[in-house]
């Protein structure tokens, strides 16, 4: 399979998706507020953000990341919201370097 029919198959599901349940989903997002929470955590954290992801910028990414002791911010280059889809080897290359240095696996 391709880059491009990769691609093609997110976007396929992503189209598919009901109008209501995409904007009751984002709705949900939206009116959450994890901030307290995600703060308390207390384990090796990596936190990512898209270069080019309008949803949730780096800056707003690295805000969540300073509040968790400890965490690990890394920005991946080219990449907008859904970097797991668009640059999967990078991702796929900093968490697992995460987990090894932190002995997860």
């Amino acid at each position: 399979e391709t880059r491009a029919d990769e691609l093609a198959g997110w976007r396929h599901m992503l189209t598919r998706t009901p109008v209501a349940g995409y904007t009751g989903c984002s709705a949900a997002m939206a009116e959450t507020d994890l901030r307290d929470s995600t703060a308390r955590l207390a384990l090796p954290t990596l936190v990512l953000a898209g270069s080019e992801d309008g949803s949730t910028p780096p800056d707003l990414v690295r805000e969540t990341a300073e509040s968790i002791a400890g965490a690990r911010f890394e920005v991946i280059r080219g990449a907008g919201h859904i970097p797991c889809v668009e640059t999967p080897e990078t991702m796929a290359a900093l968490i697992a370097a995460f987990l090894e240095e932190n002995a997860i696996v």
